[in-house]
């Protein structure tokens, strides 16, 4: 079988994925967005990477045949949407000239934009398209990719044809509010690398000014509207005194609204008990891991939500959002706590919950990170994505 895969970047966890998919009988090749880096092509040998640059559709008469089956699929909105055009026509381009040298079995595509549009141009090789985080956003600054462009012709693109899957229920409901009934959606649970999460050894308690008797709440993800750190802040500075009395909050990620986060614990007075990692390599995200006791994940959508599975797996103590995995997994004040979205009072009731009574989930917390390894593991995913590969090719 051959498997060409559409991504926008070597992002960890499709290089994860990729892995395990590498280790059985297929032909495996790779068109990412964003140039491949070494030490992916070095961790992949097998797979077969192809970088897709941008293409100028108007400017450059080379492409006047990508430039053809694009016009007949977007019509007029073209030359008004060029930065939507642009990455989409470098994935064709690309795809275009594999598909003359050895045609796909499947084309399974990763996020809707740009691979998603790009593959279904290639109208007669069977795809599936996997949903994964801003697809499906319908608040925030990254919702905005879904205007009048992005949500037609994923609809058209995918509505009547192909099969569509999400990590979870929540991004299947997101899906069949943006595709409709005709689509063909299905739930395909996220996976699990937990062989990957070594430990660098480089942060600890003591490296970060942290005494061994305080709490710690851990942030993890893009510092973006989307991800809602600003409730998290006004949260934490709402918390009793008593509580907040040896409380830790450690954000790791970046984005642009880590200087206006800093500076918003500058204005409440939180800044010498909020510690900004920024972005950490894995390892280093494991240490981290290893020193808390909280994840707090107050995000307004997800695709899924790695970062809860992964913190069960670390055995911490998780207060999410009721979007993503978070309520495929989580059992509320059974298991981790979910507030209401975005609702202040239900997060510091929560929260302070948590902190009060984490010691009485020990033995839960063990179950948890049983939990991930047994029904979350990457060997399932995969298998479910052979599944539908076969099934596509039979249709």
């Amino acid at each position: 079988m051959i498997i060409t895969w559409i991504i926008p970047d070597t992002y960890g966890f499709l290089v994860d994925e990729l892995e395990e998919l590498a280790t059985r009988n297929v032909t495996l090749r790779v068109l990412s967005g964003k140039p491949i880096p070494e030490k992916v092509k070095e961790r992949l040998p097998s797979v077969s990477f192809s970088y897709c640059s941008q293409r100028s559709l108007i400017l450059d008469s080379a492409f006047s045949r990508v430039f053809g089956s694009l016009w007949s699929t977007y019509k007029w909105r073209l030359p008004r949407y060029s930065y939507h055009t642009k990455p989409i026509a470098g994935v064709y381009k690309v795809l275009l000239e594999l598909e003359k040298e050895q045609p796909s079995d499947i084309i399974h595509t990763h996020f809707a934009y740009p691979g998603g549009i790009g593959g279904t141009l290639v109208n007669t090789v069977p795809q599936i398209l996997t949903l994964r985080g801003y697809d499906i956003l319908t608040t925030g600054k990254y919702g905005a990719l879904w205007n009048y462009f992005f949500r037609n012709n994923i609809i058209n693109s995918y509505a009547k044809s192909g099969i569509v899957n999400g990590g979870s229920r929540f991004t299947v409901s997101r899906a069949r509010q943006i595709l409709g009934a005709e689509a063909d959606i299905r739930c395909v649970s996220q996976g699990l690398s937990a062989t990957t999460f070594d430990v660098a050894g480089v942060h600890s308690r003591k490296s970060l000014g942290i005494n061994e008797k305080d709490t710690v709440l851990l942030s993890i993800g893009n510092l973006v509207d989307v991800k809602n750190h600003e409730l998290l802040l006004n949260v934490f500075t709402s918390l009793p005194i008593e509580v907040k009395e040896n409380l830790k909050l450690i954000i790791c990620g970046d984005g642009p609204l880590r200087s206006s986060l800093e500076k918003q614990c500058e204005l409440i007075g939180i800044e010498k008990s909020v510690i900004f990692m920024g972005r950490l390599k894995r390892a280093e995200l494991s240490d981290i891991f290893e020193l808390s006791n909280i994840l707090v994940h107050t995000s307004m959508s997800e695709g899924f939500g790695n970062v809860i599975l992964e913190a069960m797996l670390f055995k911490l103590l998780v207060v999410a959002s009721p979007v993503g995995v978070a309520p495929d997994i989580i059992r509320h004040k059974e298991n981790g706590f979910i507030p209401e979205l975005a609702d202040k009072e239900s997060w510091i009731a929560n929260i302070k919950e948590a902190i009060s009574e984490r010691t009485k989930y020990k033995e839960i917390l063990e179950e948890n990170r049983s939990l991930v390894l047994e029904e979350y593991g990457m060997d399932k995913r995969i298998d479910a994505y052979l599944s539908l590969y076969k099934e596509a090719i039979e249709i």
